[in-house]
């Protein structure tokens, strides 16, 4: 099966209690996925969910999981790829060019991708091709708030141990007086509580970015959790994971939908 993160943990709900059907493996890619989320699919349908990695300006995958789902092997046989401005953990924005390509070459292309190329080879039959890190986020979704430098990997991590909420999340950054605040929407789950779930997730945060858990001790941002019903978060094909309401149009502070997922 090949398929879209969004579309086949959808149908993974559907198949909780109508079933499944046989399936050999699934080819997973479009958008990124939580490793939370790629448990869930395979234990409901019983196979393993391999992931992928391009873009439409890739004209398909450039990069693919192998057996050990520790990153993705890269094409380059058909692409170059460079991280020109690393961070200290190797964290930086992905380019490729194009190499074989007679239509719409490209040279530099920037991806907006934020990963890291992995240190040494893999054990599988694919070990002289590199490989690069997970997507831990795009571009447009690093924020600098009152929390910290905040990133779609990190509140991954804080939830991926949270019990009662369901896959979809999404994180809202706006200053509703002189103070930057968190909004983290997730879904609830038949029978938990939103309080429940706040303080879950204020554990974690404590226990794995204690730095940012300070920042809140300190009165630099207010957080709070806000849950929502199972399904009701995603209303297009994709959900941004991060988004900054405190930009401006014309002039006038962005207004945040009410009810409703930006």
């Amino acid at each position: 099966m090949v398929v879209e993160p969004s579309w086949i943990v959808s149908l993974t709900t559907i198949a909780e209690s109508a079933g499944t059907w046989p399936v050999k493996l699934m080819l997973v890619g479009g958008e990124n996925m939580s490793e939370r989320s790629r448990r869930y699919v395979e234990e409901v349908w019983k196979t393993d969910l391999y992931l992928t990695y391009g873009q439409t300006e890739s004209f398909g995958s450039a990069g693919t999981e192998c057996a050990r789902k520790n990153g993705y092997h890269l094409q380059e046989l058909k692409f170059w790829f460079e991280i020109p401005e690393p961070d200290d953990h190797g964290h930086g924005e992905l380019v490729f060019t194009t190499l074989s390509r007679r239509v719409m070459p490209l040279l530099r292309y920037r991806t907006s991708d934020v990963a890291r190329f992995m240190e040494g080879t893999c054990d599988c039959d694919l070990k002289m091709l590199r490989r690069i890190s997970k997507i831990i986020g795009r571009c447009d979704e690093m924020v600098n708030c009152g929390l910290g430098n905040i990133s779609p990997w990190m509140f991954e991590k804080v939830l991926e141990g949270v019990n009662g909420i369901a896959h979809d999340w999404q994180v809202l950054v706006t200053r509703p007086g002189l103070r930057d605040g968190i909004e983290i929407r997730v879904e609830l789950l038949d029978g938990v509580s939103q309080q429940a779930v706040d303080r879950a997730i204020r554990k974690s945060l404590q226990e794995l970015f204690p730095d940012m858990a300070r920042n809140l001790a300190m009165g630099l941002c207010e957080m709070k959790v806000a849950g929502a019903v199972r399904g009701t978060l995603r209303t297009g094909r994709k959900l941004r994971s991060i988004v900054d309401l405190r930009k401006t149009l014309f002039g006038a502070e962005a207004a945040v939908p009410s009810g409703h997922p930006a």
